[in-house]
């Protein structure tokens, strides 16, 4: 760690300042721990650059969320970590927490070896944030990176790229390349479109950028679904018709340039589509047809009872192109169903047996299709998705009077599209409908 380090506590109760100090005290001699309140930790800490901040917070208090952010805003201030310390806090506070940059969270009470270890780490962890920005400038200055992105410039991206491949080969690591287009060239040329990409990926995530506004995300120790939830978050991330399509793959046992090439043509098929993501097979069909006749030759020969040498075959059972891909949808489904159709689903249920406590409400979450069914009197609507294993979902709204369907809608989603807020308003104007047909019962 450095010679000397600040500790900064911001909170409006004394009595926590003085336990959380108290607890500090087997830090060293040139470590100072300083404090703060809420109201003026801004300017205190432009005066005397922190270290570590601990923050003391309270359940659903906005403000501190607010200085979380303009903290961040700071340019002598974005690097240094941020401690949460608090109690009985929302798991929506937190997120937004996070989301505004905080480094970790402490629950009370206090302990004291955990406080001793977090804030250990945050130092360490501002130290190495240092480094990597003063090599980040360096490698923008000789051209490697992008300055404003932190991105691998075309130039140097195949490069990097080789050596992060070929790395990953040697120690067998689950790594995923992606290979993304946008739905148009041009968006490539706006700012914000890179700043989304920026936000969308995690810190251990690189880009490179390749051709036509085309670019490449390394992921390291990730697989196919940790990939799309990084494809996903870009999407939803975009604003309007701006989304990307992309090519994913598995890093097996093969060098970057041959891999690239079974990207490319799966991107390709991706970029029919808007918002899809396609898993890339790690053979071209002229490399699968020549196993298939090595393996067949060899066959007919071992019948024969005739001596024959060939090449060794990979005798690992890699699952096709198609049945990876199936696999990846149908996991992002079942993931889609519990964190966005169960949670969506419920909202509504407690809303109509609210609001309309006759109504007998059929509500049913399955691996691959969910219902939601409201029948009264003579009326009923039906609401219904199925995933078939694509990367579409199926919808389907019925409203049926005295048995005569009267109105019906069939439609496809992307998987990536569904989310709270879409599924949320395709089942408010669900129950809104139900409702004008309840009106009409004489």
């Amino acid at each position: 760690m450095n010679s000397n380090n600040t500790i900064v506590i911001v909170s409006n109760k004394s009595d926590l300042i003085a336990s959380v100090t108290s607890k500090l005290v087997l830090l060293r001699d040139l470590d100072k721990v300083l404090d703060t309140n809420h109201l003026n930790a801004l300017q205190f800490l432009r005066k005397h650059p922190p270290s570590v901040i601990l923050m003391h917070c309270e359940q659903g208090d906005k403000h501190k969320i607010n200085l979380i952010r303009d903290i961040k805003n700071e340019p002598l201030l974005k690097n240094v970590s941020i401690v949460i310390i608090g109690n009985m806090l929302t798991k929506e506070f937190l997120l937004e927490a996070f989301d505004a940059g905080i480094s970790d969270i402490m629950h009370m009470p206090v302990q004291e070896h955990e406080l001793l270890m977090r804030v250990i780490w945050s130092i360490s962890r501002n130290e190495a944030s240092a480094t990597y920005e003063s090599r980040s400038k360096f490698l923008a200055t000789l051209g490697i990176i992008q300055e404003d992105t932190g991105f691998y410039t075309q130039l140097n991206g195949e490069v990097f790229l080789i050596n992060e491949v070929d790395t990953a080969v040697k120690n067998q690591s689950n790594t995923c390349l992606m290979f993304v287009a946008p739905n148009e060239r041009t968006h490539a040329n706006n700012k914000d479109f890179w700043d989304v990409v920026k936000k969308s990926i995690r810190s251990r995530d690189s880009v490179a950028i390749s051709n036509d506004g085309r670019f490449y995300i390394f992921l390291p120790k990730t697989k196919l679904n940790g990939a799309y939830a990084v494809f996903e978050r870009m999407n939803a991330n975009f604003k309007g018709d701006i989304g990307v399509s992309a090519s994913v793959i598995e890093i097996g046992k093969k060098p970057f340039r041959e891999i690239r090439t079974h990207l490319e043509q799966t991107l390709q098929k991706a970029s029919e589509s808007k918002k899809t993501l396609l898993v890339a097979p790690e053979e071209t069909p002229s490399e699968e047809l020549m196993r298939e006749t090595v393996a067949l030759t060899r066959e007919t020969v071992l019948q024969s009872g005739t001596w024959f040498e060939a090449r060794p075959l990979d005798e690992s059972n890699e699952a096709p192109e198609e049945e990876l891909q199936m696999r990846l949808f149908k996991q992002t489904y079942r993931k889609k169903s519990k964190l966005v159709i169960e949670p969506v689903f419920k909202k509504y249920l407690a809303i109509v047996a609210q609001t309309h406590p006759d109504v007998e409400i059929d509500k049913i979450v399955e691996k691959a299709c969910a219902k939601f069914v409201l029948r009264i009197k003579g009326a009923s609507s039906s609401f219904y998705i199925t995933h078939s294993g694509t990367h579409k979902i199926k919808m389907e709204l019925q409203y049926i009077l005295n048995g005569e369907i009267k109105k019906s809608d069939i439609f496809d989603m992307e998987l990536t599209d569904l989310n709270f807020q879409k599924l949320s308003e395709i089942l408010t104007n669900f129950c809104t409908e139900f409702s004008n047909l309840v009106s009409i019962i004489p």
